[in-house]
């Protein structure tokens, strides 16, 4: 080898040694993930849809994971909120320690009529349902684009509408409606 090679060679070393080291990374099954957090332990929540390709007789179903600090599943649980489809969107912290989860529904009536709706769940620690609020049905294409408690305790939604017109709602701790507003430009 000659120097010139033997010199490329350990600044390439030299160089890969200061990158930092890549930490982990989990593969948890099937779906698709469509928010995280960081929880209070230093733990993560990744909700989104467990959507198994595989098995098409199983509908799409809202998922939640609880992982520990090292990305390590701690627990993982299906939701159905309605007839057929759901998929978590947007998940927060609430005071309390537990969390708050939204996202989309379709349900099927008759004649396979198609009824959409946003909603959001509260939720304790341990990912058991406190409470459900949902929207309207026949808002297509509705489905909740963020989350956040206020200074005044407030829960704020952000969510789409089936005219493709943004909406913020907002509910108290307990699931209640305060007030909804069409945004509109």
């Amino acid at each position: 080898m000659t120097k010139i090679a033997a010199f490329c060679l350990s600044l390439l070393f030299l160089w890969c040694a200061g990158l930092p080291a890549q930490g982990w990374e989990r593969l948890y099954g099937h779906g698709a993930a469509a928010a995280l957090t960081q929880t209070p332990d230093g733990g993560f929540l990744l909700a989104g849809v467990d959507n198994d390709y595989d098995n098409w007789e199983k509908p799409d179903k809202a998922v939640l994971l609880k992982t520990g600090p090292d990305g390590d599943l701690q627990w993982s649980r299906r939701y159905a909120i309605g007839d057929t489809l759901e998929a978590f969107t947007a998940v927060a912290h609430t005071p309390d320690g537990g969390m708050l989860v939204g996202g989309s529904a379709t349900d099927f009536g008759p004649n396979f009529q198609e009824y959409h709706y946003a909603f959001v769940m509260q939720m304790n620690a341990n990912g058991d349902i406190q409470w459900t609020w949902k929207t309207a049905a026949n808002w297509y294409g509705s489905e909740v684009k963020g989350l956040k408690i206020n200074s005044k305790g407030q829960i704020i939604i952000a969510c789409n509408t089936s005219s493709s017109t943004p909406k913020l709602v907002a509910l108290t701790l307990n699931g209640g409606l305060l007030w909804e507003r069409n945004l509109t430009g």
